[in-house]
């Protein structure tokens, strides 16, 4: 059976694996799915039509499933549905989707959501990604995978940001973020790419080679250096994510 806090109100309609910890003062409502290994420490909420995959741990006053902010919203059926070996620290906050983007907020597998973070409807996060404390994300949002993003970074709405890219604390989003790349700045702005994270994540020093001459192409516009590289697997994924552009265009650079 569940470990469940006498003070934890939990509808009956919800479903919750035998092994999940709900704490003190936490709300479990209906029509939601909590997977096994689930922790929910005192005073996380969970509301309805959100589901949890397995392992996941949610922070104290965190609220996941909450009502879209977006005045298209009129009350309608929508979803929330969350990977597995996610954290979710305190004050963290997570909606809804939208019938208008198909109805539903979608989170990965391992990422770490921090303190006061909030991401708001419609958004697409993948898998292996840090939202430092305090990061808001807007409506219709990607972010990829193994994307770091700083403290008290705001993304614009419809942006996209691509794997294994970092974003610099206090960054103002407003364009898409190349996969690779180190971002920064108010606007942000492409600087180099993220060397760092790429060394950490088990690219080679070849790789990140390869990657700082497909930035370098893009940078400078250099259509013959472009067309050279395009054969070039890890090249190509930049490329191909700067000319799918999203409507809010590519960030530029430095």
């Amino acid at each position: 059976m569940p470990q469940i806090h006498p003070t934890a109100i939990i509808d009956p309609k919800a479903e919750i694996a035998n092994d999940v910890q709900i704490g003190a003062f936490c709300i479990v409502e209906a029509d939601t799915r909590i997977g096994a290994g689930c922790v929910l420490e005192s005073g996380a909420q969970v509301l309805r039509f959100t589901t949890l995959g397995e392992r996941n741990r949610v922070g104290k006053y965190t609220i996941l499933g909450g009502r879209p902010i977006d005045l298209k919203f009129q009350g309608e059926e929508s979803y929330l549905e969350i990977g597995s070996d996610n954290t979710f620290h305190e004050f963290a906050t997570v909606h809804r989707g939208t019938a208008v983007a198909g109805g539903i907020t979608k989170i990965g597998d391992h990422n770490l959501v921090m303190v006061y973070v909030h991401v708001t409807h419609d958004c697409i996060v993948g898998d292996h990604n840090i939202l430092g404390n305090a990061t808001q994300i807007a409506g219709h949002v990607i972010i990829e995978n193994h994307v770091r993003i700083g403290v008290s970074v705001a993304v614009h709405q419809f942006c996209r940001i691509g794997s294994h890219s970092i974003v610099g604390m206090s960054s103002k989003v407003a364009r898409d973020i190349l996969p690779f790349s180190m971002a920064d700045g108010y606007p942000a702005r492409h600087y180099t790419i993220n060397k760092v994270g790429l060394g950490r994540d088990g690219f080679s020093v070849q790789q990140q080679q390869m990657i700082l001459k497909a930035f370098k192409a893009l940078r400078d516009k250099n259509s013959a250096a472009i067309s050279a590289l395009e054969s070039e697997p890890l090249a190509k994924q930049m490329f191909d994510f700067a000319k799918a552009q999203s409507q809010r265009g590519l960030s530029s650079f430095a």
